[in-house]
């Protein structure tokens, strides 16, 4: 964590209101500003008192600053009790003072048409200046007149970048006026409340902004104010790196957001966000007003999504870590931004994946028709309409000076893949990568059969790899193509109009009653162990699923599944009666449920478990016990577009099935 953060300087006044007296403890003075040379750091808590400066001095600059990251990110500074601040109001022509890092509470502020600067605080020093320099600087006021004077004031002004919630609090991103200049400046109100002990004030309470969220108390506070209901934003100030990832531990469907909730890191120096290669830990789903912005963060240990950000994913890809999916929300909801980055920096795990983006942006924004049309998806599917960048800063950064959707906005946001504050940790599996020379693929999540005809028959725009990642054991009948015709096809297919692939993506439990195709004549021993497959079932039917069209690489690739119930080719029974034995129709596993061209590229099986009869899975296996490699003589019409129409590779494996009788005896 970052060593440096937040000094409060805390006027305590005598009135009955706002008293607070310390016990046993002795305040230590704050240094003085008199004949400073050089800027002043408060690296302990200190009481503050009205001070003057020499005539010499031509900068005055007061830094908060910390020694070791094991120190809170807060200190308190406060004024000592009984003393009247001798506010002049001669001006030190030249004057300049700059302050960082600062919390200011109680002091009285400068208004519009004062002599000083705007918002100079007076009870600071005995004189003014004519330039007021602040920097991730929160100014706080009990007085809701002086609130409002803010909010009228910056509102008002057309080229003022904020935040705010009308009641209690305006965040001023930047604002310059010639004499008063702010970046990342907050202005809070709370209620005139009795101050605690002020060695042990945490922060100002302010109703809708968290002044000093630390790694310790972010996801508590999150938990606590970001699942109210209400188009109210939170505005959250990150005093020190904090992670939201494994540690500290997060609600089991992530820390909800039911409300707009900015995150604003320090801009003087390094605040870092660690998600841990944890995805979806911002639940963004269940509001209308839910919708989260990062101002001036690193966000690190970004990961790819998974299965679960899979389902809310399209027209998304899962496999682009900048989707930033520790946030979850449902990204095709037409013009609905859920996701705003501001002067973030967004350290990318793999070097593939700024190759990827650079490709891209560089393709989208060029002059060219040709390559523009490489990027189609980009503008016609996730509604890009606007990409400016810039290669740098460096050899491994590239900065998108601004980027609009329908679902999320970037200005000023660099992509690294150097890391800035936290160690960068392993990218977990997944089963989809990144092409840098192509588009992302388009991964769409399947629970049933109707969802799989829906996903497999839409159409894909630009050259994407379209990804359906089964998240539960699926039977084709379900969806009505496991009624056969006279010739013992689907009547209803499931037309397969672009090249995919077909994934299993989470553990199911295969269990008899469920599944009865894995009940095996086997003790529990010789049970093979628990894989993370997921079913797939075609009825018996052939023809189940079509290949439209003849593509030019394999039309369909199937991995991580476990297909059963498969049928027969045509015309068995005869062909058995005739004593026809090794014909090619008479395999299952050669997946005549699969209507596909015979010629030119072949279907792809990749760690597959094929449920066949017992007849064909006890010769194959006979086969196999005689040898690693063999082969099993077929003689057909078939025989030649079949020998090029499968590749099995990697794991792909045959278990028997309990044959259902018609295949028993056609067996």
């Amino acid at each position: 964590m970052t060593a440096l953060g937040y000094i409060y300087l805390v006027l305590i006044f005598s009135w009955a209101a706002c008293t607070a007296t310390v016990q046993g403890a002795e305040p230590v003075q704050c240094p003085s500003l008199r004949n400073a040379s050089g800027p002043i750091f408060l690296r302990t808590d200190c009481t503050w008192t009205p001070q003057s400066i020499s005539g010499n001095v031509h900068r005055a600059r007061v830094v908060a600053s910390r020694d070791r990251v094991d120190q809170p990110g807060t200190v308190v500074v406060s004024r000592a009790a009984g003393i009247t601040p001798s506010v002049g109001s001669a001006e030190s022509p030249g004057f300049v003072l700059q302050l960082e890092r600062l919390v200011l509470t109680g002091f009285t502020y400068a208004g519009p048409g004062s002599t000083a600067p705007l918002l100079w605080p007076l009870e600071l020093l005995q004189q003014t200046g004519t330039v007021l320099d602040m920097t991730d600087v929160r100014l706080v006021t009990i007085d809701q007149a002086v609130f409002k004077l803010w909010l009228h004031t910056f509102t008002a002004d057309k080229l003022a970048m904020y935040w705010t919630d009308n009641k209690t609090f305006l965040h001023i991103h930047r604002w310059t006026d010639g004499h008063t200049t702010l970046a990342s400046v907050g202005l809070l109100v709370q209620a005139p409340i009795q101050f605690p002990n002020p060695l042990e004030l945490p922060s100002p309470l302010v109703k809708n902004c968290r002044v000093a969220a630390t790694n310790s108390t972010l996801v508590r506070s999150l938990v606590q104010f970001a699942a109210v209901f209400t188009p109210q934003p939170l505005l959250v100030y990150l005093t020190t790196n904090v992670s939201i990832g494994a540690f500290p531990e997060l609600p089991a469907t992530g820390v909800p957001v039911n409300r707009p909730v900015v995150f604003v890191g320090l801009q003087s120096l390094v605040t870092s966000i660690d998600f841990q290669m944890v995805v979806n830990q911002l639940n963004a789903t269940s509001s209308r007003y839910s919708n989260v912005t990062f101002v001036g963060v690193v966000l690190e240990n970004l990961a790819p999504g998974d299965a679960v950000s899979s389902e809310l994913a399209p027209p998304f890809s899962i496999a682009v870590s900048n989707n930033v999916w520790a946030v979850m929300y449902n990204r095709s909801v037409a013009n609905a931004t859920r996701l705003a980055l501001l002067n973030d920096t967004l350290v990318l795990p793999q070097e593939s994946e700024l190759a990827y983006f650079t490709y891209m942006v560089t393709l989208f924004t060029s002059t060219s028709p040709y390559l523009q049309q490489q990027t189609s998806f980009w503008g016609g599917v996730l509604h890009v309409s606007k990409v400016q960048f810039t290669p740098g800063p460096g050899s491994t950064s590239v900065t998108v000076n601004q980027l609009k959707s329908w679902y999320h906005c970037w200005k000023d946001v660099v992509l690294t893949t150097e890391p800035v504050v936290a160690a960068p940790m392993a990218v977990p599996l997944r089963p989809v990568a990144l092409s840098s020379t192509r588009s992302s693929p388009l991964v769409q999540a399947v629970h049933d059969a109707a969802e799989l005809r829906v996903a497999a028959e839409g159409p894909v725009i630009g050259d994407r790899e379209h990804v359906l990642l089964f998240l539960s054991n699926i039977s084709i009948a379900e969806s009505g193509s496991a009624s056969m015709n006279s010739s013992g096809n689907s009547n209803s297919p499931i037309k397969l109009m672009s090249v995919m692939t077909w994934i299993g993506a989470s553990p199911a439990d295969q269990d008899a009653e469920t599944w009865p195709e894995y009940a095996q004549q086997q003790s529990a021993a010789q049970q093979p162990a628990a894989t993370a497959e997921v079913g797939l079932t075609f009825g018996y039917v052939q023809s189940v699923v079509a290949v439209v069209n003849d593509p030019p690489e394999a039309p369909l690739q199937l991995q991580q599944l476990v297909l059963g119930q498969l049928p027969q080719g045509h015309g068995v029974a005869t062909d058995v009666t005739a004593g026809k034995a090794n014909i090619p129709e008479l395999w299952t596993m050669l997946l005549w449920c699969i209507e596909r061209p015979m010629t030119g590229k072949p279907l792809d099986l990749d760690g597959v478990q094929l449920q066949l009869p017992q007849p064909e899975f006890v010769y194959l296996r006979a086969a196999a016990q005689q040898s690693s490699d063999f082969v099993v003589e077929l003689h057909g019409d078939n025989l030649p577009a079949l020998t090029s129409s499968m590749r099995v590779t990697s794991e792909a494996a045959a278990t028997p099935a309990a044959a259902n009788a018609s295949i028993a005896a056609a067996a």
